[in-house]
C-alpha cells in the first residue's frame, strides 16, 4: 500500500512517516539495534540486538556493520494505457532525501508528474485510487457539507473553486449592471414617452391657437362686412 502510495506521487506525511528517509528500509540495521519506545533505531548494547542474543550478536556486530545499509530507494509502476502503450512512471528516494521523479526513463518535475498522473484521471491530491484505512469510517461520519468538499475535491472541481467564486462574483455584478441598466433604459424610455406626449400637448395646443386665431379674423371680417352693407356712407352711396 506504502509502495504504490508512494509512486503514485503520495507525500511521505500521508504514508506515517516525517522525511521520505524514514521509507527506505532497514532492515539489517534493526537487526543489529535496539528499537525504543518512540520507535527509532538505537545501537544495541551489551547483546541487546534485535532478534539476537548474547553471543550472537557480538559474532555479527563486525560482520554486519561492514555492510552499508541502503541510502536510496525507488518504486516503477508499470501501466497500460487504454490505446495499449506502456507507461513507466518511477519514483526515487535520493541520497540526499529528496524525490526523484521519471517517466518511461526520464526525469521530469513533480509537477510535469503530476499532470501525467492527472491524464489518467490519478488525482494525488484528491487521492481517488486507494482507499486508506480508516477513510470509510471517516466518511460515514461526515456532515452534508464535508461530504460535498469531498466529492469535490475526488471529482477535481475543488481545483477551479477559485476560479469558480470569481466568475460567480463576476456574473453577479454583470447581472446587477444588467438590472441597473436595464431600470435606466425603462426610467429613459417613460420620459422619452413623457416627453413626446408634452410635444404633442404642445403642438395640439399651437394647432388650436392657429384656428383661434383665424375663428377671430374670420368673425371680424364677417362683422366688418355686414357693417358695410348696413351703412351707405361704408359702401359710398349717397
Amino acid at each position: 500500500m506504502d509502495a504504490i502510495s508512494f509512486v503514485l506521487g503520495i507525500k511521505s506525511s500521508h504514508l506515517r512517516s516525517t522525511h521520505l528517509r524514514d521509507l527506505v528500509y532497514r532492515g539489517r540495521v534493526m537487526k543489529t539495534s535496539k528499537i525504543q519506545d518512540d520507535g527509532t533505531a538505537a545501537p544495541a548494547t551489551n547483546g541487546e540486538a534485535n532478534g539476537l542474543q548474547n553471543g550472537e550478536a557480538d559474532e555479527d556486530t563486525s560482520a554486519r556493520a561492514s555492510r552499508n545499509d541502503p541510502k536510496t530507494a525507488w518504486v516503477m509502476a508499470v501501466y497500460e494505457d487504454d490505446a495499449g502503450d506502456e507507461q513507466k512512471w518511477k519514483r526515487t528516494i535520493t541520497s540526499n532525501g529528496a524525490s526523484e521523479y521519471r517517466i518511461n526513463d526520464r526525469v521530469v518535475t513533480a509537477q510535469q508528474y503530476n499532470e501525467a498522473l492527472e491524464a489518467e484521471n490519478i488525482l494525488i491530491k484528491a487521492r481517488n485510487f486507494l482507499v486508506f484505512q480508516g477513510d470509510v469510517e471517516a466518511i460515514a461520519s461526515q456532515s452534508p457539507q464535508d461530504l460535498t468538499r469531498l466529492i469535490e475535491q475526488i471529482s477535481g472541481s475543488l481545483e477551479y473553486k477559485a476560479e469558480y467564486e470569481r466568475l460567480q462574483a463576476e456574473a453577479e455584478q454583470a447581472a446587477e449592471n444588467q438590472n441597473f441598466q436595464l431600470h435606466r433604459r425603462r426610467g429613459i424610455n417613460s420620459e422619452i414617452k413623457q416627453y413626446q406626449e408634452q410635444k404633442k400637448e404642445a403642438e395640439n395646443f399651437q394647432k388650436k391657437t392657429e384656428e383661434r386665431d383665424e375663428a377671430v379674423i374670420t368673425h371680424i371680417l364677417w362683422k366688418l362686412y355686414h357693417f358695410q352693407r348696413a351703412d351707405p356712407r361704408a359702401s359710398g352711396k349717397s
